[in-house]
């Protein structure tokens, strides 16, 4: 199972046009994301976002954030990985057994 939070990517080849989420916040409170069956991993999804406020608070297996401008990102404990790719001029609060990053430029890391 998996949690989704997401502006639309371009796709060239289809005619399709970037729209990022603008000025918005996504909120995964404390206990939101449990499940009847307690051995289902949860991932959450965060892309294409511009200055919005993302909180992942909630126990987690994975969560990957990708191209979002000037967002706040505070990701609770996450088990598995926390992913941030084309990011730009972030501040990313992390709580995660590893963090990996690709092609992220100005971001502040806590």
């Amino acid at each position: 199972a998996s949690f989704r939070f997401a502006g639309q990517r371009a796709r060239p080849r289809k005619g399709v046009e970037e729209a990022f989420k603008v000025g918005e916040t996504y909120l995964k409170p404390p206990g939101s994301c449990k499940t009847k069956w307690r051995d289902c991993e949860i991932g959450v999804e965060v892309e294409c976002c511009e200055d919005c406020n993302i909180y992942v608070l909630d126990v987690c297996a994975q969560v990957q954030v990708s191209d979002c401008r000037n967002c706040r990102v505070v990701v609770g404990p996450t088990a598995g990985s926390v992913f941030l790719l084309n990011c730009v001029g972030c501040t990313v609060s992390v709580v995660a057994r590893q963090l990996r990053l690709r092609d992220c430029a100005d971001c502040d890391l806590r």
